[in-house]
């Protein structure tokens, strides 16, 4: 279960379903996405991962899922194992890539952005990772909530700070990637909202 599991109002949510009170099979939860609207964008798992136990995925579980979500939109991530040789790792790849043939998004999180990498010379999914912190775009942040969060700097000087870490090679592969991403408080009213993606 990923860190924001264990506090807040989705470790609350956690709890009623691990007492049962709510949830329900996996058949019930395929029914609910079969029943969503054509071009319905909704996200899996906000915590946890793929199904399945311990690093391999179940694919007779990821099929039923993925064919209920025809005509949807869905976002999903795994850490489960991918790279390498081991047989789970090579099942896994397959799953995956089948999963992402099928229209259903999987991301591929990385630990690092040299992980990320790795990943994506795979060649099958999207692959997203968390960046160094001075990829951030700086706010004032305003505990307990009494305040708005404020930017600290606009988007130019952002742009400005953070040119020198940009990459801006493009992969011999002919990947895209996008950075910096930022974490995105409340923006001042007319200031365009943080641009994702090279410049």
């Amino acid at each position: 279960m990923a860190a924001t599991s264990k506090t807040g109002a989705l470790a609350m949510h956690w709890d009623r379903v691990s007492r049962g009170s709510t949830g329900g099979s996996w058949s019930e939860f395929c029914a609910k996405v079969a029943a969503l609207r054509r071009g319905h964008l909704w996200r899996y798992a906000q915590a946890g991962d793929l199904p399945g136990y311990g690093p391999q995925i179940d694919g007779p579980l990821l099929q039923e899922l993925v064919a209920t979500n025809i005509s949807k939109n869905a976002i999903a991530f795994t850490h489960k194992p991918d790279l390498g040789d081991d047989p789970v790792a090579i099942e896994n790849r397959r799953l995956i890539a089948a999963a992402v043939e099928a229209s259903f998004t999987v991301n591929l999180s990385a630990d690092n952005p040299v992980h990320a990498d790795r990943l994506a010379e795979l060649g099958i999914a999207p692959v997203v990772t968390v960046l160094a912190r001075a990829y951030a775009r700086r706010a004032v942040r305003h505990r307990f909530k009494r305040q708005r969060d404020e930017w600290a700097e606009t988007i130019g000087e952002w742009r400005d700070r953070t040119a020198s870490l940009r990459d801006t090679r493009r992969p011999e592969n002919g990947s895209r990637f996008a950075l910096p991403l930022t974490r995105t408080p409340p923006a001042r009213p007319a200031e365009p909202a943080p641009a994702y993606g090279m410049p």
